[in-house]
């Protein structure tokens, strides 16, 4: 069983059942990214990374530490907008990141059961780099149209196709709180948990054509003193963005 709390909504799902879902929401929406009839498809954000982790005590307790990337795979560049109301910029908060952990609930039996649930503010929305640049990486490098940033933090913020922003291990809100928890744990990561690119009131641009692969997930264990080896599970089949490419 897995303890599935998301927008108010906490479930009960059988294991079987919970990998069925990740198998129907990891295939893409090639239409809604890509467009139809062969005009510009719109943005389409995803998670990835969620590497580099460690476990600390500098902020009083044990925590879980990581490195987000939001990449940009879908059929045009991503322009982060503003209401139109107010002039600010949405998605004011870009992640929300929800913990749990393996514990044996009476009446469910072993149970994921919710520790943790934080939000991540938004810093800005930038290139930070190419995806397939850096070691580990798919290479998306078929749908990247520029060698060079054209996003930055307070100018043009946003995210170019086949570019990822970076979230670094260290920054605020890269963590979530383990406490005296061990055993097996599984981090999902939520990406525009307001819906905010969801909006009808703002340009392409700023949309984000598939909200279906807007999480990432990594489980890794924990004994209280040895981080073991975590295994990230994405959303979306990072493989067919770029097929004829090799992986780096």
């Amino acid at each position: 069983m897995k303890n599935v709390t998301g927008r108010g909504l906490r479930v009960l799902l059988p294991v079987g059942a919970l990998l069925a879902v990740m198998a129907i929401v990891g295939v893409r929406s090639k239409v809604v990214a890509q467009g139809q009839g062969g005009g510009p498809g719109l943005p389409d954000l995803v998670p990835m990374g969620l590497g580099n982790a460690a476990v600390t005590n500098r902020l009083g307790g044990p925590t879980f530490e990581f490195n987000t990337l939001t990449a940009n795979i879908g059929g045009q560049e991503f322009n982060r907008p503003r209401d139109p109301g107010t002039g600010q910029l949405l998605l004011r908060q870009i992640y929300e990141y929800v913990l749990y952990n393996r514990q044996f609930v009476n009446g469910h039996g072993w149970t994921w059961v919710e520790i943790d649930r934080r939000r991540k503010n938004t810093i800005c929305t930038i290139d930070d780099h190419r995806v397939g640049t850096h070691a580990g990486e798919p290479d998306f490098s078929c749908i990247v149209e520029h060698d060079n940033p054209t996003h930055f933090c307070g100018n043009n913020e946003g995210v170019s196709r086949g570019w990822a922003d970076d979230y670094f291990r260290g920054l605020n809100g890269q963590w979530v709180f383990i406490g005296d928890n061990t055993g097996r744990f599984m981090l999902e990561a939520i990406l525009d948990p307001d819906g905010d690119l969801q909006r009808t009131d703002i340009p392409d641009s700023g949309k984000d054509g598939d909200p279906t692969n807007n999480f990432a997930q990594v489980f890794f264990t924990w004994d209280g003193s040895t981080l073991g080896p975590q295994q990230v599970i994405l959303s979306f089949d990072a493989g067919s963005i770029c097929p004829t490419t090799s992986n780096k």
